[in-house]
């Protein structure tokens, strides 16, 4: 649970810094504000439903797969940090593949 706060924290204040950055920019944070509106609530909405409805095994790998959040926090990281975070997305994504269809367990 602290490794979960600690990221949404370091999470927020890159996103203020780039709020920042924008602003001087552009002048006006309308299509950021919209952006960032229409992320929490996807998140607020799956989390409600997932909570009310599913095995918390299932909650993680519903939020986690489906949270754009994530991936934009991700997308920022720097040159290095970008290709490696890549590499993770796509070996995760392909051993879960055939773990799955195997009925092999993987998270």
């Amino acid at each position: 649970l602290f490794g979960v706060w600690l990221f949404f924290k370091q999470w927020y204040q890159r996103r203020v810094r780039v709020t920042i950055q924008y602003l001087r920019r552009h002048g006006s944070l309308s299509d950021l504000v919209t952006r960032e509106t229409v992320g929490y609530g996807h998140v607020t909405c799956l989390a409600v439903i997932a909570l009310v409805n599913m095995n918390i095994q299932v909650v993680t790998r519903f939020l986690c797969s489906s949270c754009p959040l994530l991936f934009l926090y991700c997308t920022g990281l720097g040159k290095l940090w970008d290709r490696l975070v890549l590499a993770y997305f796509c070996v995760y994504a392909a051993t879960g593949t055939v773990l799955f269809s195997t009925f092999y367990p993987w998270t």
